[in-house]
């Protein structure tokens, strides 16, 4: 049962520590997620399919975590709406990580496109970027400092942007088939998922940074 201590006691260590687990879980996600893209073994493909699931599975229970203080404590670091909207973001890239790598294996997808394996690259940087803003958090008093890696963040999510269509563009070029076209499609899809969520995330960074700083 909870005290009124506990109620109105500020959780703010607590949910900067789940967000540097959060980033870990992302940028340890990420690297799995660049090898599955380059690695042209499916058998050795599919192993690390699942253990890319596995991690997001971890990085399930570290979102509820948080979810959970949030409910949990009446006084916040940074306003509610803000907390949620970032751990969402969070959430949703290592869901759209994993649901692509899904996507690959039960799509049978042989050759990945080299487009995605440029955009794997620097989705990688994008995610390392993105957890080591978290990291900073936690010193409020200069959260300004983080704007220029919110610069970087959105440079590099504007990068993989522009490849991933530029890849589009060139789905009936490069297929004669219509079912692989549409295959293809369809990840290129849920790679835009991934970097709309690594923008919603810099976009609650960068709300934190107006309103605290």
């Amino acid at each position: 049962m909870l005290t009124l201590k506990k109620v109105f006691s500020p959780g703010g260590n607590k949910f900067f520590t789940l967000f540097d687990e959060a980033g870990s879980n992302l940028v340890e996600m990420s690297g799995i997620f660049v090898s599955i893209i380059h690695e042209d073994n499916v058998v050795v493909r599919d192993t690390m399919v699942g253990t890319l699931k596995e991690l997001e599975s971890k990085n399930d229970i570290t979102t509820h975590k948080m979810f959970i203080e949030l409910g949990k404590n009446f006084i916040t670091p940074f306003d509610r709406e803000d907390i949620h909207a970032l751990i969402s973001g969070l959430d949703d890239i290592a869901d759209f990580m994993s649901a692509t790598a899904r996507q690959i294996q039960s799509y049978k997808m042989t050759t990945i496109p080299h487009s995605t394996k440029n955009v794997a690259n620097n989705l990688q940087k994008l995610i390392k970027l993105i957890s080591e803003a978290l990291s900073q958090l936690q010193d409020k008093r200069h959260l300004e400092l983080l704007y220029p890696l919110c610069i970087d963040i959105k440079k590099t999510a504007d990068l993989c942007t522009s490849l991933t269509d530029a890849g589009i563009s060139r789905v009936y070029s490069d297929n004669n088939d219509p079912i692989e076209a549409v295959k293809r499609l369809d990840h290129y899809e849920l790679i835009h998922n991934i970097l709309e969520r690594c923008y919603s995330v810099v976009n609650a960074l960068e709300t934190i940074i107006i309103k605290y700083s």
